[in-house]
């Protein structure tokens, strides 16, 4: 599987088509989804500088009807990240094909988040928040070891190790998406994706799957 075929894949859809409505609205089969867009608009500017109520205007809601459906701000920032990463939609096919390609296709995968306009800045905005404030630390460490830690880990034999060469992997990839997409540190921030998906698919093959055989024997 190609770079540009996962990231095709993963092509999220036109944000202008939704439609804003003005004035609050009670709850209807789109009331979610509108809740979520305007919570993602937010959130870029920052978790600390993000509010419920905010959120609620900028969705035409009743701030009441977010803390019914995601519980407070801090279930919010988890359905946020959880809409930014996917990883149910985007993981399992990156894992169903066993150990052999699995570095560089989660590789091309993590770098298609970055690379998307609509879900970049929300992933951005966390991670940078998540650096100076306990609360976004909190949930992005729980979502990032209950829904990537732990399904890598199961991936990769689930035995001895696994956990903390999932854990390398995922400090790999952020690490590398911290210099190319914030800090913009060149050459990484200037290199064309396919030469940078391709040698740090490499290495995260090497955390996940080199000498493991050799170890568990």
């Amino acid at each position: 599987m190609t770079v540009t075929s996962i990231l095709n894949a993963m092509s999220s859809p036109d944000p202008g088509s939704a439609r804003r409505r003005g004035g609050r609205r009670g709850g209807t089969a789109d009331t979610r989804g509108d809740i979520l867009r305007a919570a993602r608009e937010q959130f870029a500017a920052g978790y600390e500088a993000t509010s419920v109520r905010a959120v609620a205007r900028g969705a035409g809601v009743d701030p009441s009807l977010i803390v019914q459906f995601f519980g407070g701000k801090e279930g919010l920032f988890k359905a946020v990240l959880d809409d930014a990463i996917r990883p149910a939609e985007g993981m399992t096919p990156v894992l169903a094909g066993g150990t052999g390609e699995i570095g560089p296709q989660l590789a091309a995968y993590f770098f298609g988040i970055w690379e998307d306009p609509v879900r970049r800045p929300p992933f951005q905005a966390m991670l940078v928040s998540a650096a100076s404030n306990a609360a976004a630390a909190e949930v992005l460490r729980e979502f990032v070891r209950d829904e990537v830690i732990a399904r890598l880990s199961v991936a990769v034999g689930g035995g001895a190790g696994s956990e903390l060469r999932a854990e390398l992997a995922g400090s790999h990839l952020i690490g590398a998406a911290l210099v190319r997409y914030v800090y913009r540190i060149p050459p990484l921030c200037d290199a064309p994706l396919e030469d940078v998906v391709g040698p740090v698919g490499r290495a995260i093959q090497g955390y996940l799957t080199g000498g493991v055989a050799a170890a568990e024997r």
